[in-house]
């Protein structure tokens, strides 16, 4: 038990968590922008050797820089020890295999990335849906009720994207909703 954080340090705690989350969305909502800006022969899967080496170098940064923070705290790093590294590995796959999707899902003459990159935001709903049913992270069923109100919309978000396909085109043929 970590315990009660010191006074004034919720708020700091809060605006943090709150900046971070923003900062996903940032970074993860614009992670394929750079693709878009690739010569057409070298699109699509081509991307992903220099892909993977910007994402192995942006996880050094944030390891060294997790470091020397805990360094600059005279705090131990906490890294989980080799138990932590098949369960990385594993994950880093799993992300690895959704951007490949992502990126085939994009190529030319796909879906463009203004309707391919939400639908592959559902991800959020994979991860809470697991969250809830399977590591029991939530368990207040007015939480519950919330998240799955959200999932309704976003399921219909995605829906209506994909129906609309690159510049309406679902909509231009008479379809309806």
């Amino acid at each position: 038990d970590v315990g009660e954080p010191p006074a004034g340090a919720r708020p700091r705690r809060v605006a943090a968590g709150i900046a971070s989350a923003l900062l996903v969305g940032v970074f993860g909502g614009s992670t394929l922008v750079p693709s878009k800006f690739v010569a057409p022969e070298f699109s699509g899967l081509a991307v992903l050797p220099s892909f993977g080496v910007g994402a192995a170098a942006a996880g050094l940064l944030v390891c060294a820089t997790h470091v020397a923070s805990c360094a600059c705290r005279s705090k131990p790093a906490g890294w989980g020890g080799l138990a932590a590294v098949p369960a990385g590995l594993a994950s880093g796959l799993v992300w690895s295999l959704g951007n490949i999707c992502a990126i085939y899902a994009m190529g030319p003459g796909q879906l463009n990335y203004g309707i391919a990159y939400p639908i592959v935001q559902c991800a959020l709903l994979v991860s809470g849906l697991l969250g809830i049913c399977i590591f029991h992270e939530i368990s207040d069923s007015r939480a519950i009720a919330v998240f799955f109100s959200a999932a309704a919309v976003l399921v219909a978000g995605a829906a209506l994207l994909g129906y609309a396909g690159p510049g309406g085109v679902g909509l231009q043929h008479g379809g309806r909703i």
